[in-house]
């Protein structure tokens, strides 16, 4: 179903991109946590995409089919670039992605979900990307009006780090939320 918010569409995909380039770059703070992550949130957003294509094949629409075709190439495209990247980006890593390749990277998958017009699954799909940004927003927020801090310190992967759990562990915890979560919509989709 769709609904038509007229020019409001326009500061949506403003927020929709800014949000989620941020909240890529915020994550990217550990050994492969933004990649490995990325890489499960766009292998769901594949899934959705396949799913789309076939529907609107069966509907008869083979222009609309080739588009979310297209979309999905690419979507394979960089999730194949990231699991080479992930070789190097894996702890120790001896490549990092720095602020330009998280930025870049949070801006393609906004592309991908708004083109595809999934933008209102990204907090859903995206949800460890969304607790990034809450949690530094909270942190600051606490912290100005309070002088004390909610996190050991933020983003939120950092405080489980400084709690004792390795790079690892926390990049597995986070791609496990993200294909929980996935795998939770694929099934409210079907």
């Amino acid at each position: 179903r769709e609904v038509d918010i007229g020019l409001w569409i326009v500061p949506l995909i403003v927020f929709v991109f800014l949000a989620l380039s941020n909240g890529v770059n915020l994550t990217d703070g550990l050994d492969g946590l933004a990649t490995g992550t990325t890489i499960v949130f766009l292998m769901g957003t594949a899934a959705f995409l396949w799913l789309l294509a076939n529907s609107v094949l069966s509907g008869g629409q083979t222009l609309l089919y080739e588009e979310y075709k297209n979309l999905n190439v690419l979507c394979f495209c960089v999730i194949g670039s990231l699991a080479a990247f992930l070789i190097f980006n894996t702890y120790p890593a001896k490549i990092f992605m720095g602020d330009t390749g998280s930025l870049a990277l949070g801006a393609v998958a906004a592309c991908l979900l708004i083109l595809s017009r999934l933008t209102l699954l990204i907090p859903i799909i995206g949800i460890v990307f969304v607790v990034s940004c809450l949690s530094v927003a909270i942190q600051v927020l606490y912290y100005k009006s309070t002088k004390k801090r909610v996190f050991l310190k933020a983003p939120l992967h950092h405080h489980f780090q400084l709690k004792g759990n390795s790079e690892p562990r926390i990049g597995i915890l986070y791609s496990s939320v993200t294909a929980l979560a996935c795998i939770m919509c694929l099934i409210f989709w079907l």
